[in-house]
């Protein structure tokens, strides 16, 4: 798929937090921000807010740990566990695998990931980055 600059930008809006995702209410989760003043995340109050929960970051293909879109397992484990945030990965190589190609697969996959944790109260800190952890015969080489 050609996309260019409107599939980033529609990849930047999926972290969720308000902009897309709903909570099991069909409600947008309360808006975090965070201030150049200290190191705290604040509510809609203003109240500091405190995270806890996991990281799931697939650095291989398929990119997004399969049992995150075809199950509702590990979510409503993560709910269990009173988790509130998940750090998610987004690798720019299951995104854009080839240049002017943006796998709108992919990005529907994360979103699934994001609304599934947003229904069950839980945000969604999307880590988007180019793995360099691989060799770099494998990088895209317009990533470079």
């Amino acid at each position: 798929m050609k996309c260019g600059a409107a599939c980033l930008a529609t990849a930047l809006l999926l972290s969720g937090g308000g902009v897309t995702a709903k909570d099991a209410d069909d409600q947008p989760l309360p808006f975090i921000r965070t201030s150049f003043d200290d190191s705290h995340f604040y509510d809609e109050y203003g109240r500091v807010r405190i995270f806890h929960g996991n990281a799931r970051v697939d650095k291989a293909f398929p990119w997004v740990f399969p049992h995150l879109v075809d199950t509702d397992e590990e979510l409503d484990r993560f709910e269990e566990l009173g988790f509130n945030v998940v750090r998610l990965g987004w690798m720019w190589s299951g995104f854009n695998p080839e240049p002017d190609y943006f796998n709108q697969t992919y990005a529907e996959r994360i979103m699934t990931v994001v609304d599934g944790l947003a229904e069950r109260g839980i945000y969604t800190l999307l880590d988007m980055h180019q793995v360099r952890t691989i060799p770099v015969s494998a990088r895209p080489i317009h990533s470079l």
